[in-house]
């Protein structure tokens, strides 16, 4: 129903702040610290150089946002229904318990099972998006 529409929104939420907050903060660090880009009248930064610092970037927030990213996984394959349920169910009332709940049964390493898939994700994405609005922003 409609509450099933709603699960693992806190953990989404949490990714979604994660991933972008740490990619532009991340970006921006990159090109200030490099110095890579000096846009004082007019950007001289080319697409591959903004490109590569936005996958650096994408990298970084891929990374700090897996473990939300695991968490939201496992809420939204939660289901009440046994004819809906598809592989192991685990049964979270809520976002601390799953936290939790990783924490003691899988550990640390719990909290970044499926990086592997995340992470690249993250990268495609991130890092084209980045470099476009960049470079897009100072040529116009």
């Amino acid at each position: 129903g409609l509450k099933g529409l709603y699960r693992g929104l806190p953990a989404a939420i949490l990714l979604q702040f994660s991933v972008t907050a740490t990619r532009f903060g991340t970006y921006f660090l990159i090109k200030d610290k490099l110095g890579v880009c000096q846009c004082v009248g007019g950007c001289k930064c080319s697409f591959a150089s903004n490109f590569a610092m936005s996958t650096a970037a994408a990298l970084c927030g891929g990374l700090c946002g897996s473990p939300f990213f695991a968490l939201k996984t496992q809420f939204q394959a939660q289901s009440d229904a046994a004819k809906l349920a598809v592989g192991h169910q685990h049964r979270y009332s809520g976002l601390r318990q799953a936290v939790r709940e990783i924490y003691v049964t899988q550990g640390l390493a719990g909290y970044w099972r499926g990086v592997s898939a995340f992470v690249p994700r993250v990268m495609a994405y991130g890092s084209v998006q980045l470099a476009t609005y960049d470079f897009l922003k100072h040529k116009f």
